[in-house]
């Protein structure tokens, strides 16, 4: 089934516009002075990529509020893990060094929803294995290769001192 309309969310610093149809996407395109073609040329992506992406929830749409720039973004979680008594804390290990597990946050996702994914997902753990915070705070954001703007979020987890046996599969390093 597809979505019929165009729904305009706003936050702090973007006005968030979801076209679902190609059509919409070409038209909102239009409406901000660019096209299909502009589009290839500026971000180096098919209307129909962009299209899929969005389809799929991995890209967004919006304008920026203080330079009225149109924007294509996608936002991206990381989930800091503390052990019980916050003495050591989960880390990925990747050619650049260590960082957190990172999660895509999917347009009908609240960050917290995605990292409550990554940990089942990612990390096979339960979801009464972690505690996680509903509050997620926002990082220094990113524009990548095609000119697609990663806004990131951080949000902590914790392992309750008595559920510390279902996370057995996992190791942390100490702080």
């Amino acid at each position: 089934m597809q979505r019929q309309t165009r729904v305009v969310l706003t936050d702090d610093q973007v006005c968030v516009e979801t076209p679902w149809l190609q059509g919409q996407i070409e038209e909102m395109l239009i409406e901000r002075g660019a096209s299909a073609k502009s589009l290839e040329e500026l971000w180096g992506i098919s209307l129909e990529e962009l299209w899929n992406k969005a389809e799929r929830g991995e890209v967004s749409f919006g304008v920026c509020k203080s330079s009225s720039r149109f924007l294509i973004f996608k936002d991206v979680v990381f989930l800091r893990i503390v052990s019980s008594r916050t003495q050591a804390v989960l880390v990925q290990v990747t050619d650049e060094g260590g960082q957190w597990p990172t999660t895509q946050r999917l347009l009908h996702e609240s960050v917290w929803c995605a990292a409550r994914r990554l940990t089942r997902q990612q990390l096979g753990l339960e979801d009464a294995s972690l505690h996680i915070s509903v509050r997620a705070l926002p990082l220094a954001g990113k524009t990548m290769p095609q000119g697609i703007l990663e806004r990131r979020w951080i949000t902590t987890a914790m392992v309750p001192e008595s559920l510390e046996h279902l996370c057995n599969d996992i190791h942390a390093a100490e702080l």
